[in-house]
């Protein structure tokens, strides 16, 4: 039979004696998602006893009632069954679908298998404009499903906790965090200011938000924006493709290419120099490699956006760059320095700390102490042993 086709990866091994083991849905290769809350925190609980096993680069699939599935095999030594929070539906050569929820969490079931869902996003929310809006909205049978028949959810954030809550499964909120071992200073050595931002295509409104603020700021203070990510090739050239296939796409499609293409017109001006996103695995290294003074945490106060993490602003102190972050939900009480979504507030902001370095330090010193103290992974492993645990004994 047909096998669907997973990316490979570079998730470290696992040793073999270990007693305890997930089996998580996604494959083998990092995304920021991914590794957030699957590769780090299992690379951390190694010693606790546990060990993640991803579906790999292929499937193996049987015949089922309603088309292929997986076998039942797959789970095999599977203490617990994690699924991420939007889960695909691969689709097969012949155009059929593999729907992964229904069989494993049936066949989970029929072994006593809990299955966990790990959820940072509110998906209910998503915008259309979003890139992975008709991914998710693909999938909406299956989440359905999904959120039935989980015995427990892993979030992000208290406010994922208080929206999910109406599901009836236990919730545990474990943050999203950051291994210290693996970032490096950045190496203060561009020769001028640089203000940057690093992100997905599913911020470019939150990004547009203050381009405005940006263009007021450089009459002011001379400084180099630098742009990490949105897409995977230069700005010009996406922007080419867009405008050569934007007749095929459909209309959420096309709300997101125009949302794109506003945003690539507005930047023009301000001569960005970008990074295209690349192997999530070198991440570590490029964005202390940016090297920038300031880094860009922009959110639009939506429904969305208030269920996010600051997972960004803890990776911008990581490196030696103070975050400056939108004054929303996501990171009131976890940035020191945030500012009304508001152009002039934010030209005012960034122009203050981009002529105090002694001010802008001071902050910068705060952020690292509450991310070392508080968003550590060494240290909320212990968390997510506690909680893997719990949800062990409730089975």
């Amino acid at each position: 039979m047909s096998q669907p086709s997973f990316d490979r990866g570079s998730a470290a091994p696992v040793p073999r004696s270990a007693p305890r083991s997930a089996l998580a849905v996604i494959g083998d290769a990092w995304t920021g998602v991914g590794y957030a809350r699957f590769f780090q925190p299992f690379e951390h609980l190694r010693r606790r006893g546990w060990d993640l096993r991803t579906l790999g680069r292929e499937l193996t699939l049987v015949p089922g009632a309603d088309g292929p599935v997986p076998e039942s095999g797959l789970l095999d030594g599977a203490e617990l069954l994690m699924f991420p929070q939007a889960i695909a539906a691969p689709r097969l050569a012949d155009g059929s679908r593999v729907r992964l929820v229904a069989p494993l969490c049936a066949e989970a079931r029929r072994r006593g298998v809990p299955v966990v869902w790990s959820v940072d996003d509110y998906l209910p929310a998503i915008r259309s404009a979003n890139p992975s809006f008709e991914r998710v909205n693909d999938v909406r049978d299956d989440l359905a499903l999904l959120a039935d028949a989980a015995d427990a959810l892993i979030v992000t954030t208290p406010a994922l906790e208080r929206s999910l809550r109406r599901l009836g499964a236990p919730i545990h909120v474990i943050p999203n965090a950051v291994d210290p071992a693996r970032w490096r200073r950045r190496p203060q050595r561009s020769g001028g200011p640089r203000v940057g931002w690093a992100g997905s295509s599913s911020h470019v409104e939150d990004l547009r938000m203050i381009v405005p603020a940006l263009t007021r700021l450089r009459r002011r203070v001379p400084f180099t924006l630098v742009l990490y990510g949105l897409v995977d090739m230069e700005l010009d050239e996406q922007a080419r493709r867009i405008r050569a296939d934007r007749a095929r796409y459909s209309a959420s499609q096309r709300r997101t290419a125009d949302s794109f293409l506003e945003l690539h017109a507005a930047l023009r001006p301000l001569e960005p120099r970008h990074v295209p996103f690349g192997d999530m695995t070198r991440f570590f290294d490029v964005l202390p490699q940016l090297d920038l003074e300031i880094g860009l945490c922009p959110l639009l106060d939506d429904e969305f956006n208030r269920h996010k993490s600051a997972l960004k602003a803890y990776e911008y102190a990581m490196c030696g760059s103070l975050a400056v972050a939108s004054d929303v939900e996501p990171y009131r009480g976890e940035v020191t320095v945030t500012v009304a979504n508001d152009p002039a507030a934010w030209c005012e902001t960034l122009e203050r700390y981009l002529r105090d370095p002694r001010a802008r330090e001071r902050e910068l010193a705060a952020q690292r102490e509450y991310v070392l103290a508080q968003r550590n992974i060494e240290t909320l492993r212990d968390r997510w042993a506690e909680v893997l645990d719990r949800i062990l004994e409730g089975r």
